[in-house]
């Protein structure tokens, strides 16, 4: 039953949501919108999202001047697992296009997002849409995260990493097509290693968030479970008390985010925050 909702949503268009940029005041956005013949409405598990019902909020000026951004409200949601507060510095460690880092930004400052991304095309693209949000303390730094070029520890990591997006059909149906189950123990091997590279540079009770788009366990709680028993000195931790309330409804026994679409009608996704014992 739940394979046949989860198919059903899939094949419906996916909802569209905005992020609203700070300072700006999420109802004055919304009213702002409507003036320019868009409808949406508050989505109550995200804070300063709203949910388009209908017209192209992409097209506004709204949008251009950078006061709404158009991100996956399950999207949003991740980097509240991290915890990451004014004055912090925090490694995004496979950042383009920009999406989660350039909202942390907004958290962080005076304190920094280095954003490593290493495939140039998408690092300029970051780095586009740090500039058009204002996000003047987001440091794109080109960098493979399997082999991060920093000597410093970081308190605060997010490794939203590369994965099959099978959470993500109703926006990327071609994966239906493309995507072969041997794909997944070839994904599951370099998340892994990407996993224990950032874990290499997480300072002492630091918070490192591991996130993917997918539902699949081979990706998340499988490929959790064997790095935990293979780093002893690693727990997974409960979210911080910053996480939205009403999202916690989401979140399993061991505090570990589980987004699932036909159920939370957002994308697929699954987050986890570890930290170190010491």
């Amino acid at each position: 039953d739940k394979a046949e909702a989860r198919c059903l949503y899939h094949n419906r268009p996916p909802p569209s949501d905005i992020r609203v940029e700070p300072p700006w005041d999420t109802e004055h956005v919304r009213r702002a919108l409507e003036h320019d013949g868009i409808e949406s409405s508050p989505f109550h598990l995200v804070p300063r999202c709203l949910r388009v019902v209908s017209g192209k909020p992409a097209q506004t000026a709204l949008h251009r001047s950078g006061k709404i951004f158009i991100q996956e409200a399950g999207s949003q949601l991740i980097p509240f697992m991290l915890g990451a507060k004014t004055g912090d510095d925090v490694l995004d460690a496979c950042a383009a296009p920009g999406a989660k880092a350039t909202e942390m930004s907004r958290w962080c400052a005076p304190g920094s997002v280095i954003a490593t991304e290493r495939r140039l095309k998408r690092l300029s693209i970051m780095s586009d849409l740090a500039k058009r949000l204002g996000c003047t303390n987001l440091r794109p730094v080109g960098g493979d995260a399997a082999h991060l070029p920093f000597r410093a520890a970081f308190k605060h990591i997010i490794l939203d990493a590369p994965c099959s997006s099978l959470g993500t059909l109703a926006r990327n149906p071609d994966i239906k097509w493309k995507t072969r189950e041997s794909d997944l123990a070839d994904l599951s091997k370099i998340q892994y290693q990407l996993l224990e590279s950032c874990a290499q540079l997480l300072a002492p009770k630091g918070r490192l968030v591991y996130a993917t788009c997918s539902t699949e366990h081979e990706e998340n709680e499988d490929l959790i479970k064997k790095f935990l028993e293979e780093h002893p000195r690693f727990r997974i931790a409960l979210p911080p008390s910053s996480f939205p309330a009403e999202a916690r409804k989401l979140l399993d026994d061991e505090g570990a985010l589980r987004i699932y679409p036909e159920r939370d009608h957002m994308d697929g996704y699954y987050a986890v925050a570890l930290k170190r014992k010491d």
